[in-house]
């Protein structure tokens, strides 16, 4: 999945957890539903879900 950090482009939790990565690491992240999609929920994710990812960071390109 390729998205630009801080242009709202995925959740909160994930930006805020990328920015904090390095290209080679991997993570499990825990996104609490206030950092998710919170009381509206999105899609097949329902209100007030807590959701979980395992990522692998591959590759970073920097734009000025």
């Amino acid at each position: 999945m390729k998205f630009q950090i801080g242009a709202s482009e995925v959740i909160p939790c994930l930006d805020n957890a990328f920015l904090q990565m390095h290209v080679g690491e991997s993570a499990s992240i825990t996104c609490p539903s206030s950092m998710a999609y919170g009381e509206e929920g999105s899609g097949p994710v329902p209100p007030n879900t807590n959701i979980f990812f395992d990522v692998d960071v591959i590759n970073c390109e920097t734009t000025f």
